[in-house]
């Protein structure tokens, strides 16, 4: 009873509250839920941030491959990784063209300044010497091959391509000059020798029925000389080859 009379006494000092204020503290309360629940809403839509880049592993270093076993088989190398190298060829293993195999042709001519000077210096003695004055007139020696011919049935036309008494004689080819000389053939040789033509000769045979030497000088050979008799003067026609004629 004491405590029910306490109570209305304290209501007595405290007065009620107006349904004004209860309504604006209800309002405020339903504004804040509001509040709170847009902030929510928003917060919702916000993107979060992208997560870091993992970083990349680091991979091991590659392990050597284990040796292979003994008496193992290679495998053969990739065509396209295999450099080629350049063939190397020692001089030993070269071997020389053909032609430089063979022999020179025999006959053939060594020296062909050396030949052009021989002869024109030994025409130029033997033409000033007492056997050689018949090359002054060569066209009375074409007359005198015409008429007569050359003895020991020796065909001109092996050494001559034209006797003509107008013109002279005309050797064929291979022929360097031809030279009479006022001596038997037996002599003949020795003659062209005294007169700077060679330094020996050797006799190697015949050559359309004329006597064949081969001229040499200083143990070269420069020369092939065939030597006829004309007619039956004693003298003797030479036609002097660079080069043996005989095939």
């Amino acid at each position: 009873m004491a405590i029910s009379l306490v109570f209305h006494i304290a209501l007595l000092f405290f007065p009620l509250p107006s349904p004004e204020t209860v309504e604006e503290d209800l309002e405020t309360e339903t504004i804040e839920g509001d509040e709170e629940a847009v902030d929510i809403l928003s917060l919702s839509d916000i993107t979060p941030p992208e997560p870091p880049p993992e970083q990349p592993q680091e991979e091991p270093p590659p392990e050597d491959p284990a040796p292979p076993p003994s008496g193992a088989v290679p495998p053969p190398p990739d065509p396209e990784q295999v450099e080629e190298a350049p063939l190397e060829i020692e001089e030993e293993d070269i071997t020389p063209p053909e032609d430089d195999l063979l022999p020179p042709e025999a006959g053939g001519a060594f020296d062909a300044a050396r030949q052009q000077a021989l002869a024109g210096q030994g025409r130029q003695r033997l033409t000033g010497s007492e056997f050689g004055g018949l090359n002054e007139d060569p066209t009375f020696v074409a007359e005198y091959i015409q008429l007569y011919g050359l003895k020991g049935n020796v065909d001109p036309n092996c050494f001559f391509d034209r006797i003509d008494p107008q013109y002279g004689l005309t050797p064929v080819q291979g022929v360097i000059d031809t030279l009479t000389v006022a001596r038997n053939p037996d002599f003949v040789p020795d003659t062209l020798c005294e007169n700077g033509f060679c330094t020996n000769h050797i006799p190697v045979g015949d050559y359309c029925n004329a006597p064949l030497y081969e001229l040499q000088d200083n143990g070269e050979s420069q020369f092939f000389a065939s030597i006829s008799e004309m007619g039956s003067g004693g003298s003797s026609i030479v036609a002097l080859w660079v080069a043996d004629p005989r095939p």
